[in-house]
């Protein structure tokens, strides 16, 4: 079978870009609307469209949206920004995670306490984004290697790049702040905060956590260590083509357009897939609940007569 050249479509991406900023302009005019209906719907819209632009940075920092590795930058950087997620950050351990998949190396930029600890707590910490949300504005306010405020050190040159991603984090926030204060508007609260923190992080979390929970953690085959779905036309384009989990760890240098195309001809061989994200959803609900019950079996068991 002719393996598939990367294909980089910088008209593709534009039309994805001027989309999701579409149905996010739609989303803050019907949040600035004195309307309760119009503001629950404004706010799902544009948190939904802050947690496809994390999609969009992904193809970004792979180098796949232009051809120009500065205007996947550029892009990539803003497109981060109302998700308080560093382009360099996410790129450095993101591409890690790409070479050491299957190993004791792998690192994420997103991390779930939840896969280690699985508890009803640890859901929502990972479900609401704490841990990121925490590390972002550690970065943003205190010290590290990331931070604004550092020690000194030849090594923390290695962080310039992700220092100018806070950096711009920092004066944003600096202005959501003076805007609300000096205008008493509770705009930004409706149109970011709420957003950002309540249905961004969510949905950003059900569309990481199939990627890799349940498969083989210690092999580096990726039919074996990474999930597929299929999945609707609107998944696919929600996702940005990341749903075909195993095809970007297959060939990462391909487009996400190109994820489809290398799935159908790599079909049958996946050891991990689903056919839709709600058949993986419900897989997982039995599955919890299958173990709930075994547990509950066991300590009746245990239980003295």
């Amino acid at each position: 079978m002719k393996p598939i050249a990367p294909h980089i479509n910088p008209r593709t991406f534009t039309a994805k870009l001027l989309l999701a900023l579409s149905l996010l302009s739609l989303g803050l005019y019907l949040v600035s609307i004195d309307s309760f209906v119009t503001l629950v719907v404004g706010t799902i819209l544009i948190g939904a469209m802050f947690a496809h632009a994390v999609e969009l940075q992904h193809q970004c920092l792979h180098n796949t949206g232009f051809k120009s590795r500065a205007a996947n930058r550029l892009v990539g950087i803003l497109l981060g920004l109302p998700t308080l997620s560093s382009f360099h950050r996410y790129r450095r351990a993101h591409l890690e995670h790409h070479r050491s998949l299957g190993t004791p190396n792998d690192v994420t930029f997103f991390t779930y306490r939840f896969l280690e600890n699985p508890t009803f707590g640890s859901f929502l910490y990972d479900f609401f984004g704490i841990a990121h949300l925490k590390v972002a504005l550690a970065s943003v306010l205190l010290q590290g290697k990331s931070g604004l405020i550092t020690e000194g050190s030849s090594a923390d040159e290695d962080y310039t790049a992700e220092r100018v991603d806070y950096a711009l984090m920092a004066f944003m926030l600096a202005c959501f702040y003076l805007y609300s204060i000096t205008t008493g508007s509770d705009f930004l609260l409706k149109a970011w905060l709420l957003p950002m923190i309540f249905v961004a992080q969510p949905i950003h979390f059900l569309v990481e956590l199939p990627e890799h929970i349940g498969c083989a953690p210690r092999s580096t085959d990726p039919f074996r260590n990474t999930r597929t779905i299929a999945g609707s036309w609107f998944s696919y384009w929600f996702t940005n083509g990341n749903n075909f989990h195993v095809e970007h760890h297959l060939a990462p240098a391909l487009s996400m357009d190109q994820m489809r195309d290398l799935f159908l001809q790599n079909k049958g061989r996946h050891h991990h897939y689903h056919h839709s994200y709600f058949d993986f959803f419900t897989s997982i609900f039995r599955l919890a609940r299958a173990h709930r019950a075994a547990l509950e079996v066991d300590q009746t068991a245990r239980r003295p007569a």
